[in-house]
């Protein structure tokens, strides 16, 4: 499928596509073969390296440093792998659904440990200052990317 996705030249998005596909179709086998009960990590796992994290913190380091539309740039293609994983990751869940029935979960509830939250909220300060640092951000910025990395985790939680 990527060969010949790139033999035709299509955009990158449709093989993002192909690949969330074939992840979902992966780990519905994988569940169906060896009693997996945790199938959206599986999806997950097998996704990611191509999520959008990279593109995103390439955006953020432009935008400290001064290179706007190269920023942009990168908040756009991080949307579109998203959007291509996600098309894709959806198509196969359909696909399979009549297959394996509601006996697989593909979207499962995850019970967040919240006894931790200034830790937590502290460690996603000291991360989001600490890529700022590295960014080359001083001053300010270095101290508003940590605070919103902190609210950021703050509402997570």
């Amino acid at each position: 499928v990527y060969a010949l996705i790139q033999r035709i030249k299509a955009p990158e998005i449709f093989s993002l596509a192909a690949g969330g596909l074939t992840a979902v179709l992966g780990a519905t086998v994988a569940g169906v073969l060896f009693d997996i009960t945790q199938t959206a990590v599986c999806i997950v796992a097998a996704l990611a390296a191509w999520l959008a994290g990279i593109a995103a913190y390439g955006a953020v380091h432009d935008v400290i440093t001064g290179w706007y539309v190269s920023a942009s740039g990168r908040i756009l293609e991080a949307v579109t792998s998203t959007a291509g994983l996600v098309a894709g990751v959806t198509v196969g869940i359909h696909a399979m659904q009549p297959l394996v029935g509601n006996s697989m979960d593909y979207i499962e509830t995850l019970e967040m440990d919240d006894s931790r939250w200034a830790l937590s909220v502290l460690g996603a300060f000291a991360v989001s200052a600490g890529f700022a640092l590295a960014s080359g951000g001083r001053g300010w910025k270095l101290w508003a990317l940590g605070l919103f990395g902190g609210l950021v985790q703050l509402g997570v939680l």
